[in-house]
């Protein structure tokens, strides 16, 4: 503050440029003035703000790949000539109806026969050693070998089929066994127990999780019957089928005699 001579005072100091609102902020005698570090307080926010952003993600990425189902574990599966073959379709087919047939059910005829021989003919196909050997099968040596070479063989899925027929045989032996005799009576027995514990085994292999439910097709009825409209993932047959029948061998294939041991 400027003295009427235009000296300052003694002991006082000339601040220029401050006003009377700016006294408020400059420090009492002997108090410390705290700025607060803003840069500091941003990068404990960014730290924080990107932790909580990696979490969120962690955990959706957590959630993203747990799979809703268990995948088919492709490890130790045995090897088949035909696994490139399988495609997948969705597939509505039923057979719910008792009394509508297909080309391989209802009353046997000359037609369904044919339907049944075109679809069982390709059973039987030519395997290769080095095949056998990749399908980590039996040693050469108790192997069926076939008269022109190569080794007998069979998918899976042609063996079921057979157990089918086999049983439609069996249901209608009237006019596939006529003359069954009591041997072959017994002989047939042990072979459709052993198609039935076949596909008992394959059934349950696949499980079928298809829903069906039961209804009154007809007032009448004193029994509901099974409905279902619902869609299954289904193996497509075709290009397994064009595969059996590029690979078969007679429906009655001739092969060698059996080695005899030495």
């Amino acid at each position: 503050m400027l003295s009427q001579d235009g000296d300052s005072k003694k002991g006082e100091e000339h601040l220029p440029f401050i006003g009377a609102h700016d006294e408020l902020q400059l420090p009492r005698h002997g108090q410390r003035r705290f700025i607060p570090n803003t840069t500091a307080w941003a990068r404990v926010y960014i730290a924080v703000l990107h932790v909580l952003i990696a979490t969120l993600l962690w955990a959706l990425y957590r959630q993203a790949s747990i799979p809703t189902h268990y995948p088919k574990p492709e490890i130790g599966r045995t090897w088949s000539p035909a696994h490139h073959l399988i495609e997948y379709e969705l597939n509505d087919e039923h057979t719910n109806n008792h009394t509508h047939y297909t080309k391989y059910s209802g009353p046997p005829s000359d037609d369904q026969d044919k339907a049944w021989d075109e679809l069982i003919r390709p059973i039987f196909f030519n395997v290769s050693l080095e095949e056998v050997v990749k399908a980590e099968e039996s040693v050469p040596d108790e192997l069926t070998e076939l008269e022109d070479g190569g080794y007998l063989a069979i998918l899976g899925v042609y063996h079921e089929l057979h157990c089918l027929r086999q049983l439609r045989f069996w249901l209608y032996r009237d006019r596939y066994y006529p003359n069954v005799t009591e041997k072959g009576s017994e002989y047939i027995h042990n072979h459709l127990d052993h198609c039935l514990e076949t596909l008992r085994l394959t059934i349950q292999c696949h499980a079928n999780t298809a829903l069906y439910t039961f209804h009154w097709a007809d007032p009448a009825d004193i029994q509901p019957s099974t409905k279902s409209n619902s869609r299954s993932v289904c193996a497509k047959w075709e290009p397994i089928e064009a595969w059996a029948y590029s690979r078969r061998v007679a429906i009655s294939p001739v092969y060698t005699e059996k080695h005899p041991m030495i």
